[in-house]
């Protein structure tokens, strides 16, 4: 549920992660998003906004602990400086 860095892991800086800090969660607010757009569901749709606030308040203790073990961790958040959807979030 809240994933730890790998102990002998590496920091990726390439591919999504060379535009957003969190691809995956991006991704599921998209997915989600598009899922209540589509289906007309505007419960679907109203539970966007809680979701992207529990995967920011999740990720912000993932980027602690990606701090704590990768000394290069600050200098890629500075740069990267979207956590889920390029330009938004």
């Amino acid at each position: 549920m809240l994933p730890r860095p790998k102990a002998h892991g590496e920091l990726v800086e390439t591919g999504l992660y060379a535009v957003v800090r969190h691809p995956i969660y991006g991704a599921g607010l998209l997915a989600f998003s598009g899922y209540g757009l589509a289906a007309t569901s505007w419960p679907s749709l109203a539970l966007v906004g809680p979701l992207a606030l529990l995967w920011a308040e999740k990720a912000k203790r993932e980027e602690a602990w990606l701090a704590a073990q990768y000394p290069g961790y600050e200098a890629y958040r500075r740069r990267v400086r979207r956590r889920f959807v390029p330009g938004l979030f």
